[in-house]
């Protein structure tokens, strides 16, 4: 049977606990998370309904023009193509068409996006999927049709990379 001296001892559980600590900080500083993720351009790729409707054959079809317009009356923040988060917590059209201070914030556990204006809630996405080059994000309409707001987005600049590599 092994035998430790005391102070053996503890200076094993301490050098094991420092570790565990200076680890884990590192893992918290260097893995991505979506509040860095989201920051950057983003680049609009389609809007979509997924219907919540058994009777309708194709779950998920491309957004109408008239119902884009309906929706734009309220939202007009959605009007701009490209996306811009900052790291300063403010989300701007990219061509700064909107003079107007909007705040974003990751709520939940980093699955809620959150845009708030004058200290009012604006918008609350549900953030379906992100990674470095996609964004899905899920609003829920109260319009005539029930169904999910599919909101897709790339990053900006990613095709010319992905088309720089091949």
């Amino acid at each position: 049977m092994l035998h430790f001296k005391r102070k053996r001892l503890l200076a094993i559980t301490y050098i094991l606990l420092v570790s565990l600590l200076i680890t884990a900080a590192y893992i918290v500083m260097h893995f991505e998370n979506p509040e860095r993720l989201i920051q950057g351009e983003w680049v609009e790729t389609g809007w979509y309904l997924e219907k919540t409707d058994g009777a309708v054959q194709h779950s998920e079809w491309k957004l109408q023009n008239s119902l884009r317009a309906e929706i734009m009356k309220d939202l007009e923040f959605f009007n701009v193509e490209v996306w811009k988060f900052d790291k300063d917590g403010t989300i701007k059209a990219a061509n700064n068409s909107l003079n107007e201070r909007i705040e974003w914030y990751i709520r939940g556990r980093g699955h809620i996006l959150q845009l708030v204006r004058e200290g009012k809630q604006l918008e609350s996405f549900q953030i379906a999927n992100i990674d470095r080059n996609t964004l899905e994000l899920h609003l829920n309409l109260d319009l005539q049709v029930r169904g999910v707001l599919k909101i897709k987005l790339e990053r900006k600049g990613y095709e010319e990379k992905y088309a720089k590599k091949i």
